[in-house]
């Protein structure tokens, strides 16, 4: 499935997504970041009820 999903990112947009990553390796966060981000990249939301 993830060769499936590969392949339809480049032939949708000309290349793979760089920051798709294989579940469980790496947060998903960055993922999601929208742009391309150094292995050290923090998610930059804070959860208020986790500082409790």
């Amino acid at each position: 499935m993830r060769e499936r999903i590969l392949d339809r990112d480049f032939a949708w947009a000309g290349n793979i997504n760089p920051m798709l990553a294989r579940h469980g390796e790496v947060s998903a966060a960055a993922q999601f970041s929208g742009r391309e981000v150094d292995d050290d990249w923090q998610c930059p939301f804070a959860d208020v009820r986790a500082a409790r």
